[in-house]
């Protein structure tokens, strides 16, 4: 209690009253409780309509499960961009599949001609998705896996929240186990399987440097369009400025970038419109020099949608 009223005093001292109650308002935190109370009865319910399915949910409660019990809804304005992203018949890379929420979306759209790949190294994430993957209409293949920079083992911190398990140890992500489990890079899966895919949609929590990295053979060659989540409170200014000329050397030039601050289902309308930007190579990386970049989902263009 102490530490949350010293929050709101740095707050209101920072920022000064106008524009603290301003953010306070705009972030909707307060519609959140709301729906707690109103929809409470939904909260121990093992399935939540997504997008027409009724998914299997986690044991655990915290993070997207929440939202998916009290909203139907987890990240509206990624969720609405990812859409637009896709196209009948692709062939998606799911890296961080979780539960199978964006299994969920991109199969309603890449229809029964397309296909998905999705790597989840959470065994109960894991079980969820491959029950949710039984119902979609379209073809998913998940694997047990975490990826990383190359093929073998890594440690994996599972978390008390559903969606924050990662390969990078952080009080932040509240682990609470750690595991030994296989990995595969993305170049080594691709190159085995022969695919090559058109979209890579990954939310790692801070694992991105790791898993770009071994995606140089796909990335140089196939130019998939990518949706990617960049953990800016994970990953150091460094990795990020090193995530970013990767991307320029692949080719990567138009981004769009979501402030994942505002990006809530009980945040207002207009908060969430307006976490929406549309950003050059050289305006993203003079951000992040500055750093002055919010943890955002980036949707970065092969160029040709």
């Amino acid at each position: 209690m102490k530490s949350k009223l010293s929050n709101i005093r740095r707050g209101l001292i920072h920022e000064g009253p106008i524009q603290y109650f301003r953010r306070i308002y705009r972030l909707g935190r307060y519609r959140y409780f709301m729906q707690s109370i109103k929809a409470s009865n939904r909260l121990n319910s093992k399935h939540a309509l997504v997008n027409g399915y009724q998914l299997l949910l986690p044991i655990r409660r915290q993070g997207i499960v929440e939202e998916l019990l009290l909203f139907g809804s987890h990240e509206p304005e990624c969720t609405k961009l990812y859409r637009t992203r896709l196209r009948p018949g692709d062939v998606v890379l799911d890296v961080g599949t979780n539960l199978g929420y964006y299994l969920a979306i991109a199969s309603s759209v890449i229809g029964s001609t397309g296909c998905i790949f999705g790597f989840e190294p959470d065994k109960e994430l894991f079980s969820c998705a491959i029950e949710n993957a039984g119902i979609l209409n379209c073809q998913i293949q998940i694997q047990n896996l975490a990826v990383s920079a190359k093929p073998g083992t890594v440690l994996f911190h599972v978390s008390e929240v559903a969606n924050w398990g990662s390969i990078r140890k952080s009080d932040i992500l509240k682990p609470d186990l750690s595991v030994e489990v296989d990995c595969v890079s993305i170049d080594s899966f691709c190159a085995k399987n022969s695919i090559m895919p058109s979209m890579i949609r990954m939310d790692i929590e801070g694992g991105e440097v790791e898993a770009l990295t071994g995606a140089n053979d796909v990335l140089t060659n196939g130019r998939p369009n990518l949706f990617i989540e960049l953990h800016t409170v994970l990953i150091s200014r460094i990795e990020l400025l090193q995530i970013l000329d990767l991307l320029s050397l692949w080719g990567y030039k138009r981004y769009v970038l979501v402030d994942r601050y505002y990006d809530w289902p009980w945040s207002t309308k207009r908060a969430r419109k307006e976490a929406v930007t549309s950003i050059s190579h050289t305006e993203f990386k003079e951000k992040a020099l500055n750093g002055r970049l919010p943890n955002v989902v980036g949707v970065f263009s092969n160029g040709n949608r």
